[in-house]
């Protein structure tokens, strides 16, 4: 019997015999395709690509280089794996490098994106596309997925623009977006809020400034890892998710939450506003997200900071997490 070619962990061919659902994954080095290979069901034939970062998750996965930018990589790689579902983790996500760099950000968030849905729709493969609360204005919070994005930054308007690809592309899709992460990022990649502020104060035992009015409810990417993967264990093809975690707080908020779970110096963290940091592009200041599609369609309960926190505390990765290939 033969069970649909995609969106089942399990099929079968003719002979009875079981094959994996196959999926791709962009961006392993990144925090997300690290953490979605990490938590993959086992039942799942992993591949994931890398660019110019080698170090990557030490997990049962096929390697591929890929600079999402050329389209005859992505054709190579993509067709060698014959996957059934590819999820795009891979972005260019830092607001100012992105206003910085913005053909750069054109090149990778849109292009690099058209690219994959591309060859899905020639090879018939399902996208699940990974956007972000940046396609937000943060002028009317809280967020659920009919509100109508207005991104006010290059980044946001990039990945808006691959929101409106993976919509128009005729291929059945997955749309996701997520709010600001935090975890144990890879050792080469960029720190999210957890991690520096654990080596800044940690470490380094330097004083720092955060804002107090600039709000998300903050996302475990192990959180948002598994919410992806229910989502397409769930079929939920076509639909829109918004995904985050259960408390809407300031930055300055949850790195008070960070000080108090890790036994560090929360006398050292400042309260500043946005406008203290002079040469920051300007910043979306309330992007938190309504969770009740995620609560009652992926059966998903949002995590609260100190929940999501405490995970990260118990669950440390050591440098055998990662290998260089």
């Amino acid at each position: 019997m033969f069970i649909s070619n995609f969106f089942c962990f399990t099929l079968k061919n003719n002979n009875d015999t079981i094959e994996k659902m196959r999926v791709f994954i962009t961006g392993s080095t990144g925090l997300l395709g690290s953490a979605l290979l990490r938590n993959a069901p086992e039942n799942v034939a992993l591949a994931a690509s890398y660019n110019k970062n080698r170090l990557v998750p030490d997990v049962k996965c096929e390697y591929f280089h890929v600079d999402i930018t050329q389209k005859d990589q992505v054709e190579k790689a993509l067709s060698v794996f014959k996957p059934d579902i590819v999820i795009h983790t891979a972005a260019i996500a830092t607001p100012d490098y992105c206003d910085k760099h913005q053909e750069e950000a054109n090149l990778v968030n849109v292009q690099g994106t058209k690219n994959i849905i591309d060859f899905c729709r020639k090879n018939n493969a399902t996208f699940v596309y990974i956007t972000t609360n940046g396609v937000y204005d943060g002028k009317n919070a809280p967020y659920d997925e009919k509100s109508k994005p207005a991104p006010i930054d290059i980044y946001g308007k990039t990945k808006f623009e691959g929101e409106k690809l993976t919509q128009s592309s005729g291929l059945d899709y997955i749309l996701i977006r997520l709010i600001t992460m935090y975890g144990w990022n890879n050792p080469n990649e960029r720190q999210n809020p957890l991690s520096w502020l654990v080596e800044i104060l940690g470490k380094n035992k330097t004083p720092v400034n955060m804002v107090t009015d600039m709000y998300n409810n903050f996302l475990s990417v192990k959180s948002a890892a598994d919410s992806i993967w229910k989502a397409v264990e769930l079929k939920k093809l076509g639909e829109t998710f918004n995904i985050a975690g259960k408390d809407c707080i300031s930055r300055y908020e949850f790195s008070k939450e960070i000080a108090q779970v890790f036994d560090l110096d929360g006398t050292m963290i400042y309260p500043v506003t946005l406008d203290f940091f002079k040469n920051f592009v300007p910043r979306p200041k309330n992007t938190c997200f309504i969770t009740r599609k995620m609560e009652k369609e992926l059966e998903m309960q949002p995590l609260s900071t100190k929940e999501g926190l405490a995970f990260f505390k118990t669950h440390p990765l050591s440098e055998s997490a990662w290998k260089e290939i």
